[in-house]
């Protein structure tokens, strides 16, 4: 009798121990509008990315009257899959280290999407109202092509961009 005693005592001590943790907001309801509500934020919470700057590129547009160069300097803006919440601080240049290492072995394939994309372009495709923005979306789509979305590119900085 007095097993059972103990044995109940302790299982009261135990869901009173779990249910101040509830509701003192220590541990999270597995079910219910309150875990349903933490679904839809962690679902809503922007992916977090990385930059990666690229070398300087010097390229021949496609201008056929005359000889026309592009030096454009680009930098990258990848999903980094790997993490969760963006860093903060020192964390940052640490975050893009690591991925520029990740990225090593994908070098020749972005700077060949980058090279042919800008100089497939006339000087006069780019001078338009709009023509980065089409050439950054082009960026977008042909090195994600050129990865087979294995890395996603989800924006593209120009940092420089000449045409003489």
């Amino acid at each position: 009798m007095i097993k059972i005693i103990g044995i109940l005592g302790a299982s009261l001590v135990l869901g009173a121990a779990v249910a101040a943790t509830i509701v003192m907001g220590l541990l999270p309801l597995p079910f219910g509008p309150a875990a349903e509500a933490r679904a839809a934020a962690e679902k809503a919470k922007p992916p977090v990315t990385v930059m990666y700057p690229l070398k300087e590129q010097v390229v021949n547009l496609s201008d056929k009257a005359a000889t026309k160069y592009l030096k454009a300097a680009v930098t990258l803006e990848f999903i980094d899959s790997k993490l969760k919440d963006p860093p903060q601080g020192a964390a940052v240049t640490q975050q893009q280290t690591d991925f520029a290492a990740d990225m090593t072995p994908y070098a020749a394939i972005i700077q060949d999407a980058i090279v042919s994309t800008l100089s497939s372009k006339t000087s006069a495709d780019l001078l338009k109202t709009d023509g980065k923005d089409q050439l950054k979306n082009d960026l977008i789509t042909n090195v994600n092509h050129a990865l087979h979305d294995d890395e996603k590119v989800v924006n593209v900085y120009f940092t420089s961009f000449i045409i003489q």
